[in-house]
């Protein structure tokens, strides 16, 4: 696997770890995401690229501007399909659900408060909030996620 960001192309192998000299977020090092989305802003979903879980270790640099990070030490754990890149991001939301930045419009991916839409097979919807809907053509991978109110029922009753 390669990535042609940055300066030149880096190649990685699963499983195997990939080393850097140095750590600085978007100028050096070998960088990653802790929000699985936030990658979609560097690659988009589907064009044949591929997402990865990762493990990050060494030198870890943050700038900030989200949740992206460079480091020393990176390895590829798992390739991530659609649902499980879905999956991860509702994960990250559950276990950060007051953190800023969740939300993502992009190209196959809209993840948003109360609604959400998927219109390509592959696509990605999530709706996040009281009462989220997501909606699309046959094929993307649509989520919710509510907020617990003490009560349940079922959509439509």
């Amino acid at each position: 696997m390669s990535c042609t960001m940055g300066k030149g192309t880096f190649f990685y192998h699963l499983g195997v770890p990939a080393s850097a000299d140095r750590s600085a977020c978007g100028s050096a090092g070998l960088h990653a995401c802790e929000y699985v989305l936030d990658c979609t802003r560097y690659y988009k979903l589907g064009d044949g690229n591929r997402f990865f879980l990762a493990e990050a270790r060494g030198d870890i640099a943050e700038d900030g501007s989200d949740t992206r990070i460079a480091c020393t030490e990176l390895t590829l754990v798992q390739e991530l399909t659609s649902r499980e890149i879905a999956a991860h991001a509702l994960l990250y939301m559950a276990r950060h659900p007051r953190r800023p930045g969740w939300e993502a419009q992009r190209m196959m991916v809209d993840v948003a408060r109360d609604r959400a839409e998927a219109a390509f097979p592959g696509a990605i919807a999530i709706a996040r909030g009281f009462r989220p809907a997501a909606r699309g053509a046959w094929g993307p991978i649509w989520a919710w996620s509510g907020r617990c109110t003490g009560r349940s029922r079922m959509p439509g009753s």
